[in-house]
């Protein structure tokens, strides 16, 4: 089975559900970014799902929320995005990023 696994491709996919589950807790989030920045070099391009998913991951810890708009700078943001970016401020605290946020993205 492992040599199975070793021979899979990962995909938009795969690599979405890796980054999410490195990031559920947020103690992960450094791991879940570093599976992102693989996925791009990988795939070359990234879509909004996986945007989503490591802004999620750093949204959970807490005080990392610079990275979250760092990430957003490179997509078109959906709703769940500025949900994501707007979690990252709450969780840290930083109520005027988030309202500078709700500004920028109406």
């Amino acid at each position: 089975l492992r040599s199975e696994l070793l021979q899979l491709t990962p995909n938009l996919l795969t690599y979405s559900a890796s980054i999410s589950a490195a990031g559920a807790t947020g103690g992960h989030w450094t791991q879940a970014l570093h599976i992102g920045n693989r996925a791009r070099q990988t795939l070359r391009s990234l879509d909004t799902v996986i945007h989503n998913a490591m802004i999620s991951a750093v949204e959970k810890a807490s005080f990392q929320w610079p990275q979250a708009f760092q990430i957003y700078s490179n997509l078109r943001p959906s709703t769940v995005t500025c949900n994501a970016l707007l979690s990252a401020c709450e969780n840290a605290r930083a109520w005027e990023r988030a309202f500078v946020t709700v500004d920028v993205l109406q």
